[in-house]
């Protein structure tokens, strides 16, 4: 609201709410794209198999669109912040709609690739992302308006995307080993009992 309610955009700031908008845009896009969208890449890639059967590593593909999303994103988001007579205002409300749609596709991802993993564990599976997603937003909002003074909306932003990049970087040795890390975590994932792989 900081850039948007300043000169040059002026937005009222009876209209400065309006900007939520787009992620109700979002929500309704996200849940059939990545959503149905990767249970049928899922179903897809287990016909195309001989046994019909595919790794839980297929689910993290659609997160790709999230990740690619968001550090698009970052990087207008921060440059229209910190240069907004060079930028429309569109660039601040549709990358802040865009970052909405990589944190709610990422989690979703996160959530269905963590669950076909380890289908015994939903329940503590979930509320460990909720308490490290909960963390993260925390740790985020407790420094950023320190963080945007110092660095700018640029520099803050650049360096997210690059803390972004980085972290997604992880899910490759994931989609490369995850099938042998589920091979040797199992055994403290089913409560005595025998896995199939």
């Amino acid at each position: 609201s900081s850039i948007l309610g300043a000169p040059p955009y002026n937005y009222p700031t009876t209209s400065l709410g309006l900007v939520q908008g787009g992620q109700i845009v979002v929500a309704m896009i996200m849940v059939p794209v990545l959503g149905y969208g990767g249970d049928q890449l899922y179903k897809w890639v287990a016909s195309r198999r001989g046994n019909g059967t595919v790794e839980s590593e297929i689910r993290l593909i659609p997160m790709l669109l999230p990740i690619v999303v968001l550090l698009i994103s970052c990087v207008i988001f921060g440059r229209a912040g910190s240069h907004p007579t060079e930028w429309s205002p569109w660039a601040i409300t549709t990358t802040f709609s865009g970052m909405y749609f990589a944190y709610i596709g990422i989690i979703l991802n996160g959530y269905t690739y963590s669950l076909d993993s380890y289908g015994e564990r939903a329940a503590p599976i979930l509320v460990l992302i909720c308490a490290i997603r909960g963390f993260i937003s925390f740790g985020i909002s407790f420094g950023i308006t320190k963080f945007v003074t110092e660095k700018g909306f640029q520099g803050a932003l650049d360096i997210c995307a690059i803390i972004a990049g980085v972290v997604a970087a992880l899910g490759i040795p994931v989609f490369v080993f995850g099938a042998w890390i589920r091979r040797v975590t199992m055994k403290y994932a089913v409560d005595g009992r025998s896995a199939e792989f």
